[in-house]
């Protein structure tokens, strides 16, 4: 069970991204849209609850779900805001990659023991920023040449075919 849910969460996961995408495409509002996917997993989760088992929600964990709640939704709405300026390969890649926040915020609060393998993690989810960063200046690049090379083109030498 414990492997179909972690291949449930990514295939999930993809499919927002998807999702996140076409909205973009489709020009819709970033804050409503992020607000009717919170509002749907409120209502899910709401639903487990009422239908679950003397599940009882202590008020501790009722204001930490609530302060998570309204941080994710302004990093969401932040999300579908930053893709209409860039990739949403790159824009997901970094979401995805600041798993690296709470790894290391357990290192340095918990105390939680640091072997090997996840210092391995930790040094290719730099490596990945690293990467991303060196994308994102090579488009930087095109995207300045692709201009230079458009001003250059003199008024008047366009054609009727729109060909300089």
């Amino acid at each position: 069970m414990g492997y179909f849910l972690v291949f449930w969460s990514l295939f999930s996961y993809g499919v927002l991204g998807i999702c996140h995408k076409l909205a973009e495409r489709k020009h819709c509002r970033p804050q409503p849209l992020s607000a009717v996917l919170m509002l749907g997993g409120f209502l899910g989760m709401n639903v487990f609850v009422l239908l679950g088992p003397g599940y009882a929600i202590p008020s501790k964990a009722l204001y930490t779900a609530l302060i998570c709640g309204t941080i994710a939704l302004c990093a969401l709405w932040a999300f579908q805001e930053g893709i209409k300026h860039g990739k949403i390969a790159t824009s997901w890649l970094i979401i995805n990659l600041s798993a690296a926040i709470p790894t290391v915020a357990s290192i340095v609060i918990y105390q939680e023991p640091v072997n090997l393998k996840k210092l391995g993690i930790l040094g290719l989810i730099v490596v990945a920023i690293v990467l991303v960063w060196l994308d994102r200046l090579d488009d930087l690049k095109q995207m300045e040449s692709a201009q230079r090379k458009l001003a250059s083109v003199p008024v008047g030498s366009v054609d009727q075919k729109g060909e300089a």
